[in-house]
């Protein structure tokens, strides 16, 4: 039987959290039955280097020369030139689009003769940041994938195509491989309040910085990791965090996976303030890690965290978030049994959405 060839397109191949799924995916399938190739059509991320060898990284041009422009200014779209070289040299049948940020590139399937998949990791309110013409596209796609049950109830209202669910999972044997076992958690005078992501309105870093602010005087140390970016947003956080005197905030940037990991191992509680999550990998990530995770419950957080593993928090008020939290932390820190979180990789665990998804690949390129 020949190979099924599939191209696989994403935003920029970082360690975010779809772009980590999709990784995780692609990095264990057959290459006895599948062909891979990989575009990112944003920056080029750390994963890209990370990638099996037998994976196929297509360049796309994005500095233009001057020929390149003018061949723009004569009506030439030379992202189409360059699929159709791809395209040409690889006999791709198949284009998986991983998230919302891609999905414009669907426009230029209808230059060749192949089947479509959409990988859904976002809420409804992400449409507001694509077309409607490239929603239109998204519903007619031969297979629509939800990153989780919260995301398929959306779609489902408007789609009567192929849908599924393939929730989103950590890879924990991956997370194994780093030993983080023999690693204690900070020392018991010393309290660690950790947070991972973007620095986002998303992911309410101005929530952790106002919660941490109302808790300066516990000695307790907020920590977030992850980047800031070229954003409004991002320089107002960072003028917000300066303003603050003596602020028990701050800010790592972890160089590498074995760092990050080292550091939510470190951590005392995992404390997510995103203000919606479709499912929420760094949540798992914690709770997997032996963490208790306080989450405001931001949808996906409602599907992890129970009283077995942490608290959801149902409020949007900061005196109410950090009242909860304290508490959490004076009464019920010492006594949680990390023992009884696991219950959660029951339902996400990473082989059995691997397989379904690889079935479902098979299935539609067949």
């Amino acid at each position: 039987m020949s190979k099924i060839r599939i191209l696989f397109f994403t935003n920029n191949f970082k360690r975010t959290g779809s772009e980590v799924v999709l990784f995780n995916l692609i990095s264990k399938l057959d290459s006895a039955l599948f062909q891979i190739g990989v575009i990112v059509l944003s920056e080029e991320g750390e994963l890209i280097n990370e990638l099996p060898s037998h994976i196929t990284y297509h360049h796309l041009k994005t500095k233009y020369t001057l020929l390149n422009k003018v061949q723009h200014y004569f009506g030439e779209d030379l992202l189409l030139s360059q699929l159709k070289i791809i395209q040409k040299e690889n006999r791709y049948s198949v284009w998986y689009i991983n998230s919302l940020s891609p999905t414009y590139i669907l426009k230029y399937a209808r230059n060749f003769n192949l089947k479509t998949i959409c990988h859904i990791h976002e809420l409804a309110s992400n449409y507001s940041y694509i077309t409607s013409e490239v929603f239109e596209l998204i519903l007619k796609s031969n297979l629509i994938i939800a990153c989780s049950q919260l995301v398929h109830e959306e779609i489902s209202r408007v789609h009567n195509g192929h849908l599924e669910i393939v929730n989103s999972t950590i890879d924990v044997d991956f997370i194994d491989k780093f030993n983080l076992s023999s690693i204690p958690t900070t020392n018991n005078d010393e309290i660690i309040i950790l947070c991972a992501g973007s620095v986002s309105y998303r992911k309410g870093t101005d929530i952790f910085i106002q919660v941490a602010n109302k808790l300066i005087d516990k000695k307790i140390k907020f920590i977030w990791v992850g980047q800031l970016s070229n954003t409004g947003y991002s320089s107002w956080i960072e003028k917000t965090h300066k303003s603050i005197t003596n602020s028990n905030v701050e800010f790592i940037i972890p160089k590498n996976q074995k760092e990050y990991y080292t550091l939510i191992k470190r951590s005392s509680v995992y404390f997510s303030t995103s203000r919606e999550e479709s499912l929420g990998l760094t949540m798992l990530e914690a709770i997997y890690l032996g963490k208790p995770v306080i989450a405001l419950n931001s949808g996906g957080a409602s599907l992890l965290i129970d009283n077995t593993n942490g608290l959801l928090i149902n409020s949007s008020n900061i005196n109410s978030i950090s009242l909860k939290l304290d508490d959490f932390i004076q009464n019920k820190l010492e006594s949680f049994n990390s023992s009884l979180n696991h219950s959660v990789f029951d339902k996400y665990n990473h082989l059995r959405e691997f397989n379904n998804w690889q079935n479902l690949l098979k299935k539609v390129a067949l």
